[in-house]
């Protein structure tokens, strides 16, 4: 939910939750880092079926793949391998490419740099260099893993030869 709005939030859950459940689920939307997982706690208790999860995954993924699209145009040039990496990263972390008072944002910069220049080769590395973010944070390791997954996908769907 850190990445998401209470309008979207409302829409998307409308169908799934009761009023309670989603109001609390809004306490916690846009919390990122420590005081996400300070938070946890107050939604914890909240579960949701198979059936719903499934619902809700295609219903984002919808979304966060126009996002990815609105971001990254020339992905549609590339195996979906690459763009099943660059989804991951934008459900992630967004797709947005500004951050105040950091540069948490630099390598999706470069990444999107990397598609106008047709220099896709160079994505991976990208996806590694994020992980200096979150080195030396144990309660982050998760993110590291990811990191280096998206790269290796990314570099999966650049070596295939059939696809074209």
């Amino acid at each position: 939910l850190g990445q998401q709005t209470v309008q979207q939030v409302r829409l998307d859950l409308a169908e799934i939750y009761g009023q309670l459940d989603i109001e609390a689920l809004i306490t916690v939307v846009g919390k990122h880092g420590e005081e996400a997982r300070r938070a946890l706690s107050s939604v914890a208790g909240i579960t949701i079926s198979k059936d719903d999860a499934i619902t809700l995954a295609i219903r984002m993924k919808k979304r966060y793949a126009q996002l990815v699209l609105d971001a990254y145009p020339a992905i549609v040039d590339l195996h979906p391998h690459c763009q099943g990496a660059l989804l991951s990263l934008v459900v992630n972390r967004g797709n947005s490419f500004i951050r105040p008072s950091s540069d948490s944002r630099l390598e999706m910069r470069q990444i999107s740099e990397d598609l106008r220049e047709l220099k896709p080769e160079r994505i991976p590395s990208r996806f590694r260099s994020m992980k200096r973010l979150w080195e030396g944070k144990a309660d982050l390791a998760g993110l590291i893993i990811r990191r280096e997954n998206e790269a290796k996908l990314f570099e999966r769907g650049l070596k295939c030869d059939y696809w074209d």
